[in-house]
């Protein structure tokens, strides 16, 4: 019993690091555009990267 509840905190573990490394990378990228300026830029296309989608959706 112990080593499945330790197989379980492990994986959670490694799961919320994983997470965590994400979001991490996100702010980074994100901290980049905005001192490179580019940030409303990236912005404005990804919205319209969304709005192509939402169309595609549509029958």
């Amino acid at each position: 019993m112990g080593e499945v509840l330790g197989f379980m905190l492990l994986r959670f573990a490694i799961i919320g690091g994983g997470i965590f490394l994400l979001i991490l990378l996100l702010g980074v990228v994100v901290f980049a555009l905005k001192k490179a300026g580019r940030y409303d830029q990236a912005k404005q296309a990804g919205s319209k990267a969304l709005e192509y989608l939402e169309e595609r959706r549509k029958p």
